[in-house]
């Protein structure tokens, strides 16, 4: 119960920490489109659309990989033994989100989420 409580009282770093993640990302998509520039020998003075440089590379964007790897690392988690220290932190996740009526399974309900 005592773990509980200080995840509670982190939440407000939270949100610190997803604003933080989201410029990282930014600068990261930008790093990426740059080098898909440099490599297709595509020059500043060309004006070329990002759009563009993205379905010439046949490269998803980096904020796609990302997810693709999260979600991966989350079914890995998921069916590790519920005695792993991992496995627990994720389940006390999702039964404070159940508590609050946000999730009622692991699963992601059909339709457009519900607005908070």
């Amino acid at each position: 119960m005592h773990r509980h409580w200080d995840i509670i009282r982190c939440k407000p770093y939270f949100d610190v920490l997803n604003r933080f993640i989201l410029a990282f990302i930014a600068k990261l998509e930008a790093f990426h489109m740059t080098n898909q520039r440099r490599i297709l020998g595509i020059l500043w003075y060309e004006f070329v659309k990002n759009e563009e440089v993205a379905t010439l590379s046949y490269l998803p964007s980096i904020n796609e990989v990302i997810s693709r790897r999260r979600h991966s690392r989350f079914g890995h988690v998921r069916r590790m033994d519920q005695a792993a220290p991992a496995h627990q932190a994720l389940h006390l996740s999702v039964t404070s989100r159940q508590d609050s009526g946000q999730f009622d399974t692991w699963r992601r309900q059909p339709g457009r989420p519900r607005k908070c």
